[in-house]
């Protein structure tokens, strides 16, 4: 097929992907290109070109298939220079990965200390919890943080407690109760209640969340898909939220105060059985600074 051959003229630099802008420089084409492009179009059905004897110029479906065709073998070549130069390095490539990016910023101070003291390349990827078990065991990942209430315990994989968490209520800055040295679920009727997706939590928190929905009327419920998207809307002043006390907000118009609560959740770092000494020794200096 015609597609196919353009697809592997692609990669040597003579096709479609650079024949717009030579044809145009030129203002004209070769009898070889034009029976590759009038074969081309026969297959795709469309007018690539408008050409005549004095000009070369490019059909609106033709400025979109270019930029398609550039597109995907962009990809293609960063995908293998990717592959390339983690394949030359010996410094060992480490990967960890995360529900959220506000757990992922937690992670970073430990992160660049690590990375101070270790030779070795980081690997970041934030990972929905619905899939997040059957990625962590199917990838290049060696590492991944979450919560101990979601872990399936018949999963062979190492297990290392690091923090005991706490509930917070996430507030705007400028919210009457942002002084308050502590949140009880009474303080709140008044307020913008935001929900998190119970998929984006762990089940203690989605549990604490449902708990306190009966107490607001519907015009004060605002759901959210994300974690994210419940963090933004508290900080522009939208509402407030129940959430666990370890996600890093960074700067701007939030404050997190104790919520009045017994529930507790632990947050640990899982890692593979199986990974080479190297990355061994990296893992246990991690635990070190955690």
């Amino acid at each position: 097929m015609e597609v196919r051959k353009i697809r592997a003229e692609m990669r040597n630099g003579r096709s479609f992907y650079d024949m717009p802008l030579r044809v145009t420089f030129y203002a004209r084409v070769s009898t070889d290109q034009d029976e590759q492009i009038n074969s081309l179009e026969n297959e795709l059905g469309v007018k690539l070109f408008y050409r005549t004897k004095r000009s070369v110029a490019l059909t609106q479906e033709g400025m979109i298939f270019y930029e398609d065709a550039k597109s995907i073998l962009l990809k293609e070549q960063a995908a293998l220079s990717k592959l390339r130069f983690r394949s030359t390095r010996e410094d060992p490539v480490l990967g960890f990965g995360f529900t959220s990016s506000v757990e992922l910023e937690g992670f970073l101070p430990a992160l660049a200390k690590l990375v101070g003291e270790k030779s070795f390349r980081p690997y970041l990827r934030i990972i929905s919890s619905k899939s997040m078990w059957n990625v962590f065991l199917n990838s290049d990942l060696d590492c991944i943080f979450a919560y101990r209430d979601t872990y399936p315990e018949v999963l062979q994989i190492n297990v290392t407690p690091i923090q005991e968490v706490h509930m917070a209520c996430f507030l705007p800055g400028g919210n009457h109760l942002a002084q308050a040295s502590r949140i009880s679920a009474s303080d709140l009727r008044e307020e913008q209640f935001l929900i998190c997706s119970p998929a984006m939590l762990p089940a203690a928190a989605a549990a604490l969340e449902n708990e306190l929905l009966p107490q607001f009327p519907p015009d004060k419920v605002t759901y959210c898909e994300s974690i994210e998207a419940t963090v933004a809307l508290v900080r522009i002043g939208l509402g407030v939220a129940v959430l666990p006390d370890n996600l890093c907000v960074g700067e701007g118009n939030l404050v997190k105060i104790p919520f009045d609560t017994d529930e507790r959740l632990t947050y640990c770092m899982y890692t593979k059985k199986e990974i080479t000494s190297n990355k061994q020794e990296i893992i246990r200096a991690l635990k070190d600074i955690i």
